[in-house]
């Protein structure tokens, strides 16, 4: 359901009226589905899948600026030899996305985000609370939304529970979840260099995701 409003969401905001570029809204729904599906491919270890699914987002209709900026990082990603490379690059797709979000002249009345689940000494409730994280990050880096980045981060930052595999990794989340915070309290990030550290925090989820299968 949260996927489903926030496509229809970006949908309106992207879609440009008749007089402007051709880009529908139902162009830029079904390609930040995509780009969402992409992902969870990636996590997965789908490599092959997301590449063919990222073929979909080469095939802009128009020749605007920024539309051209997401048809050129998601050629790239067609392109990834790897899981860890691919992420970096949808992460870079995600913040040509965002150029466009930032720049539209209506507001984007995003819904409020509920609360992470509390934090519990349980893996499940650890897990439920990363998965909670990495959407309010997406949101923040693909709407350039800095309430939900921010949110995102905070609960990454919190010292992870022990598990009896990836406790290194999950560190590791957290270390770059803290650093990437200290730069967002700094005001010395900008949305490139926040989809570069979400692509990092996705590719060591990965690498977690892999050593629990």
């Amino acid at each position: 359901m949260r996927d489903y409003i926030l496509i229809a969401l970006a949908a309106a905001v992207c879609g440009r009226p008749a007089t402007g570029e051709p880009v529908t809204r139902h162009h830029m729904a079904s390609h930040l589905g995509d780009l969402r599906d992409i992902e969870r491919m990636l996590l997965a270890g789908q490599l092959d899948d997301a590449r063919t699914r990222a073929f979909l987002l080469t095939r802009q209709p128009s020749d605007d600026a920024l539309s051209q900026a997401v048809e050129d990082a998601a050629a790239a990603l067609v392109q990834a030899p790897t899981i860890p490379d691919a992420i970096r690059l949808e992460a870079k797709v995600a913040a040509a996305c965002a150029g466009c979000h930032v720049q539209s002249p209506r507001p984007l009345l995003a819904p409020v985000a509920p609360e992470a689940p509390p934090p519990t000494p349980s893996l499940k409730t650890r897990m439920a609370r990363h998965q909670w994280a990495a959407d309010r990050l997406w949101e923040g880096v693909v709407l350039g939304d800095e309430r939900r980045w921010r949110q995102g981060l905070e609960v990454l930052a919190m010292r992870p529970v022990a598990m009896p595999k990836g406790d290194g990794l999950a560190r590791r989340l957290q270390a770059q979840a803290i650093d990437a915070l200290g730069a967002f309290e700094q005001r010395s990030d900008t949305y490139a260099t926040r989809a570069q550290a979400y692509g990092e925090m996705l590719v060591t989820c990965a690498a977690c995701h892999r050593e629990q299968r």
